[in-house]
């Protein structure tokens, strides 16, 4: 107090009509708790009500379990807000009462903790999901904090980390899970991430409370016939024997290649050093249009002529012939059921034969 002052500089209130009994309850709040709540009660004057007032609303927001040991007679300036307040009736004092939530209300109404659940890694040892699509389900329910919050697709890989399954198959295979999420309603695709939807929790929840593991759906295998495995088995051997798959073509028994008075085929097939294929593929229907003269030559008489000497025979006897007439330019297939020798291809016969001399 200042000396000689008529009235507190603090409170404005008249320095001698203040009495002991009115300094005791003065500006003071007290605390009363039960098992079921509590309270408490404050009782201040319009001037430092002003004040008071905003730290007890803060209090109240911030859910403040107890305060204690709050008195005196002035408040610093800058632990109140700037703002407005009905001003309070002068004729008496200002009495509040503030009523918090106890320990057992609070968690009636608390976000769920993962001390509710068990751990992923834990999840993944008992191999509770039946399919990759719950397990993305399941990721979804962790990485959203139990169905509260937003997530993203990296929160959700960083579940496959967390329970030692991360693969690249199936990261390769997380959007297509969402998708299937997403249209059986249970995941919502947003702007920036995914929610749970209410049939995809409680389906999570389900998976987690599983007491059994669950085998991971895969396709169903067909199981082929024992008769048809057994045919399928003698066209592949019957295949090999021949040279490979001739089903395009076929041998012709009415074909002589021992003419009287001119060359067998494999005498006049040994006269010449052939490389490769277009180059027998020539000599066969040269020595069959030139040498037995034979009028429509086909695909058939060209694998004949291989059949007959024992050669290896080509996979696709009628591809091979294309490409040896376009490679080469030696024998004319305008009409393939009518095989001709080109001009070039007399003539490197001709050139041969200089060669062997």
């Amino acid at each position: 107090m200042e000396k000689g002052a008529d009235i507190c500089i603090e409170c404005g209130t008249e320095i001698l009509a203040v009495s002991n009994t009115a300094n005791e309850h003065f500006n003071t709040i007290s605390i009363r708790e039960t098992a079921t709540e509590r309270n408490i009660e404050a009782k201040f004057s319009n001037e430092v009500g002003k004040d008071l007032t905003g730290i007890l609303r803060d209090a109240m927001i911030a859910n403040r379990s107890a305060i204690t040991g709050l008195k005196g007679n002035s408040i610093p300036p800058d632990t109140a807000e700037d703002t407005d307040f009905q001003e309070l009736p002068k004729e008496k004092e200002a009495t509040g009462s503030v009523q918090l939530p106890t320990e057992k209300q609070s968690s009636q109404t608390a976000t769920p903790t993962q001390a509710e659940y068990p751990a992923i890694i834990n999840i993944s040892m008992r191999a509770l999901p039946s399919s990759e699509t719950e397990w993305v389900l399941v990721y979804s329910f962790y990485a959203s904090q139990f169905g509260t919050s937003i997530f993203t697709r990296q929160d959700v890989i960083s579940k496959y980390e967390e329970s030692n399954r991360r693969k690249p198959e199936r990261l390769n295979a997380l959007t297509t899970n969402f998708k299937t999420l997403i249209r059986s309603g249970k995941l919502s695709a947003l702007v920036n991430g995914y929610s749970m939807l209410e049939p995809g929790i409680g389906l999570a929840k389900e998976i987690i409370s599983r007491t059994k593991s669950s085998v991971l759906q895969t396709k169903p295998r067909k199981v082929k016939d024992t008769n048809s495995e057994a045919k399928e088995m003698d066209n592949s051997t019957e295949k090999k024997k021949r040279g490979g798959n001739t089903t395009r073509s076929k041998r012709l028994n009415g074909i002589d290649f021992y003419p009287e008075g001119k060359d067998s085929l494999e005498t006049f097939f040994k006269k010449y050093a052939t490389k490769n294929d277009y180059e027998r593929i020539f000599l066969f229907v040269y020595y069959m249009k030139e040498v037995i003269e034979i009028d429509a030559i086909s695909y058939n008489h060209i694998f004949t002529c291989f059949e007959a000497l024992n050669l290896k025979t080509p996979l696709n006897v009628p591809q091979i012939t294309r490409n040896s007439a376009s490679d080469r330019g030696w024998i004319d297939l305008s009409d393939s059921k009518n095989i001709e020798v080109t001009t070039n291809g007399k003539n490197q016969i001709r050139k041969w034969n200089d060669n062997a001399k």
